[in-house]
């Protein structure tokens, strides 16, 4: 009985771990801008390093419209010194 019991936490335990070990697992740089922008809104991903690195790569590339139409928070500042980082050798990008 007691092995029963530790076989069905077990499968328990990795079925509620699967959605973030999939989350973690995503490859966001096949999304498109909209759909990243929709996952950035969701509270979910709300801390999802691979996603901020993604979307601040996307931001790196924006047009003026973009920038507005995906309400970015940075500064032009901000945004400038990520054009310059992705331009810079040695820095690898999508």
């Amino acid at each position: 009985m007691k092995t029963v019991l530790v076989i069905v936490a077990v499968v328990v335990s990795l079925a509620l771990a699967a959605p973030l070990m999939a989350q973690s697992a995503s490859d966001y740089s096949k999304m498109s801008t909209d759909e990243l922008y929709q996952l950035k809104q969701q509270p979910d991903h709300q801390y999802d390093t691979n996603l901020d690195s993604v979307w601040t790569q996307r931001v790196a590339n924006m047009t003026p419209e973009e920038l507005k139409k995906y309400n970015v928070q940075y500064s032009p500042q901000e945004i400038q010194k990520m054009r310059q980082q992705r331009m810079s050798p040695g820095v690898s990008g999508p």
